[in-house]
Parts: C-alpha cells; structure tokens; sequence
C-alpha cells in the first residue's frame, strides 16, 4: 500500500511538470503540428525557441528545424533561402531513422525544387513520392502533396482523379484538424474550380480558406490574392481592387514577393479593362522589375506581354515590338505552350504599323497554333488519363487500405497483449488525474477566498481601504495618460459616535452595511465606493466633469438621507452624511494629496452644519 502511494506520488508530479518542462523537440513537435507558418504568433514563438536552442543539437532536432525553415520559406517564396535549406535536408535524410520524418524532408524538399514545366513528369513525380508515404501518417507535408496532385490532375483535365486527390486530400485533414491545413484545401479547391471556369463556387472556397486563417489571427495574403483574381474573372472591379489592396497590404507585411507581383499584374490588367493604358503600362513595369529581381519566370513572360496592349493604346509601338521579342525570348527558353498568344500579340502589332496582309496571316497562324494544340494535347491527355484511371490510382487505395488494415491489426494485437496492464495504468492514471484535478480547484478556490479577504472590507463587502487606495492609484494613472477627468469624495456619516451610543454597535454595523449598498446602487462601473475605516467611505468618479460629479455626490447624499429601518425601534432613526469632493489636478502626482484636499473638504462641510457636499477651494486652506 505504501509502494501504491508512493506511485501515485510520483505520477501526480510527473503529470503537474510534463507541460512546464517540454523538450526542444517536444516544442518544435508542436510548432510543426500547429503549421500555421504565415502567422506572427508561430514566427515569434520560434524565432524564441531558436535563441535558447542548444549549441550542438540532435540530427531530429535539425530535421526538424530544416522542415520549419523550409516551409516557411515556401510560405513567403523567398526563393533565396531555397538553396541553403535544401543543402541541409540533403545532407539530413540520410542519417534520419524515422519514417515520418524522412518523408517530411523528402516532401519539403520536392517542394522546393520542383521547377519542371512539364505537367505531366511533374505529376509523375507527385504520385510516386506520394506512394512512399508512411501508413498512417500525420505529416502535414503529405496533405500538402495531395493538394499538389488533385490539382495537377485537373489541370491535365483527369478531373474524377483530381477530386479523387481532393477527397483523400479532406479526409487527412479531417483526421489531423488543422485549421491551417483546412485553409490550404479550401484554397487549393477554389483554383481547382476557378481553373474550371465555376468563379462563384472558388470565391466561396476561398472565403473559407480565408475565415480558417484568421481563426488562427493570420491574414493570408495569396488567399486575398486569389478572392482578388476571381473578382476580376467575375468583371467586379470595385470589389477586385478591395481585395486588391488588402493583398497587396499583407504581402508587404509578409514579405512576399511572389504576391506583390501577382498583384501589381492583376492592377495592370484591371487598370486596362478600364481603358487607364499609362496606369496599366506602370503596374505592368513594377511587376516585371519584381518579377526579375526574385527570377518570378511565369511573371517575367506575364510583365511583357501583358503591357503589349496598353502600349500600341499609347502609341508606343516600337517598345511593344521589344516586349513582343522579349516575350517569345523567355517562352522559348521556358519552353511555354504560348504559340497562339504570341501569333495573336504579334498580329496585334503588325495591325497597328498598318501591315495588315502580315497581320491577316499571324492570326490565321496563331487559330492553326490553337487547333494543333488542342488536338495533340486532348488526345495525348485522354490517353494518360485512361490508362492511370484504370491502373495507378486503384493501386495507390489499395496498397494504402492494405497498410492501414496491417496497421489497425497489429495494434489490435498489441491492445489484446498487452490489455491487463493497460488496464492497470490506466485506471491509475485515472486516479492520479482526480486527485490533481481535485488539488487544482481546491487550490484555486483557497486562492479566490484569500484573494476576497484581503480585498474587501468584511462588514460591507466593498474594497477596503487597501483595495480601493490601490484602485485609485491606477484611476489617478489612467486619468493622467488620457486626460480625462478624475473626482473623489470623501464620505462621512455624520454623529455615528452618537448612533454608536444610543442604539448599540450591531445597529451602528447595519448603518454602515445600508449607507454602503445604497451607495454602490448609485454608481455604475467603472465608478466605485471603498471603505477607508470606520464611518468613512471614498468614492471614485471617472470621465465625469465637476459639476456631474456634484450631482451625482448629491443624489447619493439624498439617498442616505431617505433611509429608514424596518425594526420599529428604529423608527425614528434619521442617517447623514457630510461629502468633501475635489478634483484630479496637473499637480498632482501622489493619490495623497488627493485625498488631502477632499479632507479638507470634508472638515469643511462637516464644520458648516453638515449633511452637505463641499467642493475643495484654495480659500478653505485658510
């Protein structure tokens, strides 16, 4: 029995510090788990956690660090720090035993070199590193990659593999609950379905995406980004440029560049809608000058060819005609599927300097660029989707199904081993938990009462005279920080001594319980009345001015005044009170001289044939 006692001793300690002392590895655990990475809360808490970090720590703890930095990373786009991070998983994975968390390195590192503009290859890529997924993994990365893959499938138009990927994609997220994750599927789906023409639906999702973030006190500024997007797509400019803005507001927050020059393009297009080409033709040149500095390629190509247009408006057609061979300079390096858009531009300039046979052809050429295409890539597409229809995606549920199966049965197993002990544990967990959980309310309540005690006065349950000089004090600072107006009054009943005598001191207390309770149903919050001793009370009144500070002192001088007492013995018991009020002045730089002057007040009235109020003057110092 006294082995059982010195257990539970034990355990219960173990229980009190496990949340006050989590490892290194514990909290970057959590901060991973959290994945809210665009927020200020997670960036502050690590950059913490990295200060403190040990001098020479665990490759788990690096690991764990490079995921971090890595998404963090891939959340901003800082392209810059790509490299160095991506070194550092390199050189991590082969050294890492955990499964988990090497498929983690192996996600964030696919993520971050993942630059191939074939579709198709790079979808390859997605469902192979997919496959290699730990059973029952809770490794966000992997959602991540099943967002990648839902929407990579619909871009190659395999739309019921997509939304197969999407559905995989929720139910992970249902599973691990993680609001930042839920912001991600939402986002994903509403491109999914703007890619697919439905702009309505994707504003939905994205407004979903974007109450999930703030649920987590981040504004997203891609999220923004992409509402902006679809309100343009849906020709609602004033809300575009709403939407606009907070995006471009948020990315400078973030730093994010990727974002500032999606949005600054977005600015050039709406701006031409409107038929602004100078406005147009100066977004489109901030874009593109971001857009090359932080090599943004798909927003270089974007930056040229976009202000074509605006410029042939303005009359500047040789400088379209350079942004034209710019434009086809980077599609063929880029190897962009652009051809008819190019012919079209080109056609477009050629019309404009009046060679109107030439821009006849370029047209005709850029519909023959547009049918070929089409026709090689529908079928090309169909085919892939056929054959990974039928084979590839029934494989990858059936041999995730399969280890999800093997898994469950072997913990199974282990529970039906094992299941006396559990037991035992468990029911002695249990009790441990009671009688913490019983220590904590005991203590708290212990707490509370020793907290009202030394606050309040015991006969009239108001603050004491130690409680409300301290209220005072941070009144009288609150006053002097936002200059508003202060005014105190000095309380006093008048001949208690005499009440005192001829009615006993039980009758004196229930004097003093009454004036008390009428006083406190006079003030309203944040005004208070304390007890300073004996018959002397102290009332605070905030943001009032003198003479609503008097009236108020006065309907509470009336109200003592009416008092009567039920016991007929006391029937012709009568209660005053004689008040001394001043104000809060420039001067005054202790809660003393306050106080001072309403005694001075207070002696006044009380020498003046009491039962009134006396407002300080520099003439009762005489």
């Amino acid at each position: 029995m006294k082995n059982l006692f010195c257990l539970i001793c034990l355990l219960l300690s173990v229980f009190v510090l496990a949340d006050t002392n989590l490892s290194v590895s514990q909290q970057l655990d959590r901060l991973i788990e959290k994945s809210d990475f665009s927020s200020d809360e997670f960036f502050n808490h690590y950059q913490q956690l990295k200060e403190h970090y040990p001098e020479h720590p665990s490759l788990e703890n690096k690991a764990k660090r490079a995921i971090i930095d890595s998404a963090i990373a891939l959340n901003a786009h800082s392209t810059e720090q790509y490299p160095e991070v991506m070194r550092q998983i390199t050189e991590l994975i082969p050294h890492i035993t955990d499964e988990d968390l090497v498929f983690s390195l192996k996600s964030q590192l696919f993520f971050m070199g993942s630059f191939d503009n074939d579709n198709i290859a790079y979808y390859q890529q997605v469902k192979k590193l997919i496959e290699q997924a730990p059973a029952n993994t809770t490794s966000t990365s992997y959602g991540y990659l099943l967002l990648d893959a839902a929407n990579i499938a619909l871009r190659l138009m395999q739309d019921e593999e997509g939304w197969h990927y999407f559905s995989l994609a929720h139910q992970f997220a249902t599973q691990i609950d993680d609001k930042d994750f839920w912001s991600s599927v939402e986002n994903s789906r509403g491109l999914a379905l703007s890619e697919h023409g439905h702009f309505q639906k994707a504003l939905t999702a994205f407004k979903k995406a974007l109450a999930y973030k703030k649920e987590l006190g981040v504004n997203h500024a891609v999220v923004y980004a992409n509402i902006a997007f679809n309100f343009f797509n849906l020709k609602q400019l004033d809300k575009t440029m709403e939407y606009a803005s907070r995006a471009l507001g948020q990315a400078n927050v973030e730093q994010n560049r990727y974002v500032e020059v999606l949005i600054k393009t977005l600015l050039g297009r709406v701006a031409k809608s409107k038929g602004e080409y100078q406005q147009s033709v100066d977004w489109f040149s901030q874009s593109l000058t971001l857009a090359q500095e932080d090599d943004i390629r798909d927003y270089i190509f974007a930056g040229y060819a976009d202000s074509i247009y605006p410029l042939l408006h303005l009359g500047q057609i040789d400088q379209a005609m350079m942004h034209l061979v710019q434009a086809k300079a980077i599609a063929e390096k880029e190897k962009l599927n652009v051809e008819s858009y190019l012919y079209e531009l080109e056609a477009v300039i050629k019309h404009h300097q009046q060679a109107y046979d030439q821009s006849m052809d370029l047209f005709f050429q850029a519909i023959s660029a547009t049918v070929k295409n089409y026709n090689l890539s529908s079928a090309k597409i169909a085919e892939q989707s056929r054959a990974l229809m039928e084979t590839q995606v029934q494989e990858l549920e059936n041999k995730r199904l399969r280890a999800q199966n093997e898994a469950k049965q072997d913990f199974l197993d282990e529970i039906s081993e094992k299941n006396r002990w559990l037991s035992w544990l468990a029911l002695i967990i249990t009790f441990c938990l009671l009688i913490l959980i019983v220590l904590i309310f005991y203590v708290r309540r212990i707490a509370k009462k020793h907290q009202l005690h030394a606050t309040t006065d015991e006969l009239t349950h108001i603050p004491n005279r130690r409680s409300a000089l301290s209220r005072l004090k941070k009144k009288m600072f609150t006053a002097k920080k936002s200059a508003k107006p202060l005014v105190i009054g000095m309380l006093d009943i008048d001949y208690f001594k005499k009440i005192n005598d001829q009615y006993g001191h039980l009758v004196g207390d229930t004097v003093l319980i009454e004036v008390a309770k009428v006083c406190q149903q006079c003030l309203v919050s944040p005004d208070f009345i304390g007890r300073l001793g004996g018959e002397e009370f102290l009332i605070v009144l905030s943001n009032v001015d003198e003479s609503t500070a008097l009236e108020k002192m006065e309907r509470i001088r009336t109200v003592i005044e009416q008092l009567h007492f039920a016991a007929p013995e006391l029937a012709n018991l009568t209660v005053s009170a004689s008040f001394g009020v001043t104000m809060l002045l420039d001067s005054d730089r202790q809660i003393e001289q306050l106080i001072h002057r309403a005694d001075i007040a207070l002696y006044y009235a009380k020498e003046h044939g009491r039962n009134q109020i006396q407002l300080f003057s520099a003439t009762m110092l005489d």
